[in-house]
């Protein structure tokens, strides 16, 4: 009994182990004709019974066909770029996929199991760095402020030209190429593009305020020799078209250059040591005296002011501005943010200077006001002996007199700025205490003795004693300037 029941083990084991060789000889032969097996699927394609070859080809010919449907958009702001399938190139690891399927187990395949793993499908750009510098050349701009071009002798519409300006934009290189290096998985991309962008300091709206018109002063100088309106003329035209940019000083002597007959001036009444002599550039304070007033009445900043010697008439007392070649200068400098720019003109009559900037609000003004203190005693007449004969064919003996100079009195005079908004006076702000001091007459003597039995003829000079009447009135002082140097008024 117990043999028999050992045959009945060996016979089902030797079954056993014939129906594995069977099925080892199927699985042998299905595995030597190197193709998938039943029901074998990747990405949603039936690979069954295909070759490697075949299935890369059928599953690259869809990944291709999906291609068609890929669009990778770039943007900036109105900008766009658009990049379909013919700029990209295929990404997939569809090689390991197909291999890890077909070197499944035996036993995978003799039990129909299918491990449908997926391939991972991409599109990479082709030559990104190129596109990206292509991208890069039409949207990086450098920043550019607004700028003014002023062109004094134009009319009013065509005296300022803005140009717009420009904002600065850079591209951030290293972040776009992150985002544009890498393979895209979806078929439809966006990328903003990332730009840093550098606002101007100036606008043309900044550039708008510039244009107004703060003021206009002019002077008159009809009466003038033709040798002095020569050189009013010339200083104006010097400065016309003047433009001063901010934090810049202006220096009068600088612009106009140096009084020469080379730079075109001509020779005509000057004040040297509180009398009128002839020099070349007689007239050119005046030129500077207008301008100084225009500048103050704008409100701009003045850094050097200097009065005459003696009173000029073209202005109140403490509102001129002597100017001379290395030794008195007018200067003022611009402390907005936006430039300033001068116009000028001198027509025969009249000079004038008109200032354009943002040197006030729209609803500030200023106005000028002179404060006459009172007059200075002069000490009367001072008499020299003409030893070196320069007036011997008029005066030769002694008590023989030639008047040369008036001695007059001088003036002590303040310069007020009043500030006012919307029209009503804010306050009021001393700018300048002058004080023009006394002049001494001038009178020459002949140095001769008087021959015996001569008589001297009458002589028409009576010496001036000095002044002890001080004029307070600041009419009556005036009258007095008019009446005793009537040439005062042009130096």
């Amino acid at each position: 009994m117990k043999k028999k029941s050992y045959g009945i083990y060996y016979f089902l084991l030797i079954a056993v182990v014939v129906v594995f060789g069977a099925l080892l000889f199927v699985g042998g032969k299905s595995s030597v004709t190197n193709t998938f097996p039943s029901n074998t699927t990747v990405n949603g394609v039936d690979i069954s019974g295909k070759t490697l070859d075949e299935a890369k080809y059928l599953l690259i010919n869809k990944f291709d066909n999906d291609a068609y449907d890929v669009n990778l958009t770039l943007r900036y702001n109105d900008m766009v770029w658009q990049y379909g399938k013919n700029n990209f190139t295929l990404q997939t690891n569809l090689e390991d996929i197909l291999e890890k399927k077909q070197s499944q187990s035996i036993f995978s395949r003799l039990t129909n199991k299918n491990s449908n793993n997926a391939v991972t499908v991409g599109y990479k750009l082709k030559n990104p760095n190129e596109t990206i510098e292509e991208i890069i050349s039409q949207i990086e701009q450098p920043m550019q402020d607004a700028t003014i071009t002023f062109n004094p002798d134009a009319t009013n519409e065509e005296m300022f030209v803005i140009t717009q300006e420009q904002v600065g934009r850079e591209v951030d290189r290293a972040k776009l190429a992150d985002l544009m290096l890498n393979t895209f998985y979806t078929k439809q991309t966006e990328i903003d593009i990332p730009v840093i962008e550098t606002q101007p300091n100036i606008t043309a709206e900044d550039l708008e305020k510039s244009k107004k018109l703060q003021s206009t002063f002019s002077t008159n100088y009809s009466t003038s020799a033709s040798e002095r309106k020569n050189n009013v003329k010339v200083a104006t035209e010097n400065i016309n078209g003047t433009r001063v940019n901010p934090g810049e000083e202006f220096s009068f002597n600088l612009v106009v250059g140096e009084r020469t007959k080379e730079n075109g001036f001509m020779e005509a009444n000057i004040i040297s040591d509180g009398k009128f002599v002839k020099g070349v550039g007689g007239g050119v304070c005046q030129v500077s005296t207008t301008l100084y007033n225009a500048v103050i009445l704008a409100g701009v900043r003045v850094t050097e002011a200097n009065k005459h010697s003696l009173p000029v008439s073209y202005v109140p007392l403490a509102f001129d501005a002597m100017v001379s070649w290395g030794y008195s200068d007018l200067k003022f400098t611009n402390d907005t943010e936006l430039p300033i720019f001068i116009k000028g003109y001198a027509d025969g009559n009249d000079v004038t200077f008109e200032i354009y900037g943002a040197t006030l609000e729209d609803n500030e003004s200023i106005k000028t006001r002179a404060e006459f203190i009172g007059t200075i005693p002069h000490q009367g007449d001072k008499i020299i002996p003409d030893t070196n004969g320069e007036y011997s064919d008029k005066i030769l003996f002694k008590g023989e007199y030639l008047r040369v100079k008036y001695p007059q009195e001088g003036y002590h005079s303040k310069a007020y700025l009043q500030y006012y908004v919307d029209g009503k006076l804010q306050k009021e702000e001393l700018i300048r205490d002058e004080r023009y001091e006394p002049q001494q007459g001038i009178v020459y003597e002949g140095v001769e003795d008087l021959p015996e039995g001569m008589t001297l003829p009458n002589n028409s000079v009576s010496i001036i004693p000095p002044q002890t009447e001080i004029i307070k009135d600041n009419n009556t002082a005036i009258q007095n300037i008019n009446i005793k140097n009537p040439t005062n008024f042009n130096p």
